[in-house]
């Protein structure tokens, strides 16, 4: 007879826990993909700063191919168009001067109850100019 008064209790018991779960889901995915975004500005900004500090200190359209590039192969759902890089320096880009790359991208959201709207995510990375004249 007890049977009889539990029965469908775990499909209830689901329909109550399956938004929470998907939410949670969901919003793991959404930190996943604003996580591989970020870190493929990082790992452009760096080699962007590195091909400024040992190859052609002045070649800007290169450092900013270079973060476009890394953030095309890197990161999941990333728009390289949408990246905006600044290069700058400390007064020169000969031996001896700081080069400072940094990039931005916005990011969107796919579900977009998780999060009230985009967010601008940025990185920077500093190298000294190696490159002998």
């Amino acid at each position: 007879m007890r049977a009889m008064r539990e029965r469908g209790s775990a499909s209830t018991e689901l329909m109550l826990l399956l938004p929470v779960l998907l939410l949670l889901l969901f919003g793991a995915l959404e930190m996943a993909r604003a996580a591989s975004l970020r870190m493929a500005l990082g790992d452009g900004a760096w080699r962007a700063a590195r091909y400024l500090s040992v190859v052609a200190p002045a070649d800007d359209a290169g450092a900013v191919q270079i973060v476009r590039d890394a953030v095309a192969v890197g990161a999941l759902g990333g728009d390289p168009s949408s990246v905006v890089v600044v290069v700058t320096d400390d007064g020169g880009r000969s031996f001896g001067h700081v080069v400072t790359v940094r990039a931005e991208a916005e990011f969107c959201p796919a579900v977009p109850f998780l999060a009230p709207g985009c967010v601008t995510l940025r990185a920077a990375h500093s190298l000294m100019v190696e490159a002998w004249p």
